[in-house]
């Protein structure tokens, strides 16, 4: 990818200051690039300042998001061992959780502020976690903020361009933060 002349990542340019977008792929691509040309190279060129009046452009974005499709999750512990149990009992082998067990799980659940004979609360020593709200549940922010500056005259023209684009993602550690600008 090449970016005004110069060898880049589509990542350092902010999508509303590109003017033209050309494909190249021939021998001469080849010939010029080297290695970085035998697959065939992309061309980026960028706005420029133009002669005349001052502009001032701005776009924005705000949407909010969230998965569509979130699978529903087992929750309750206590269902969790009575499933295992009958996954090992289709098998023909023995119950992996008593019912004794799985009682206890039963009656913490009732009164998740008691504490167990070890004096830890039910709610730490059971816990029964939602682990789809978790990790999918709160709607995320997504914002794509650009502001451009240009204008001139006979001699000089000029083109300030800053662009603010933030992805959460919809899991932890998956968004992207991104400050881009031109000039």
């Amino acid at each position: 990818m090449v970016i005004d002349g110069i060898v880049g990542s589509m990542d350092a340019v902010n999508p509303n200051d590109v003017e033209s977008i050309s494909i190249l792929k021939d021998a001469a691509t080849a010939a010029i690039y080297g290695s970085l040309g035998s697959n065939g190279v992309i061309l980026i060129t960028t706005k420029k300042g133009s002669k005349g009046k001052n502009n001032v452009s701005y776009s924005g974005m705000v949407s909010m998001l969230r998965p569509n499709n979130v699978p529903e999750f087992i929750t309750d512990y206590a269902q969790h061992m009575r499933l295992v149990n009958e996954g090992f009992k289709n098998l023909g082998q023995a119950a992996v959780y008593t019912d004794a067990t799985i009682n206890l799980w039963e009656e913490a659940k009732k009164n998740p502020n008691g504490l167990t004979e070890f004096g830890i609360p039910n709610g730490v020593a059971y816990p029964n976690t939602n682990w789809g709200d978790v990790l999918f549940g709160q709607r995320k922010l997504l914002q794509n903020h650009n502001l451009s500056l240009n204008g001139g005259s006979e001699n000089t023209q000029y083109l300030f361009s800053v662009g603010y684009f933030n992805n959460p993602g919809t899991m932890p550690e998956t968004g992207a933060d991104k400050i881009r600008h031109a000039y």
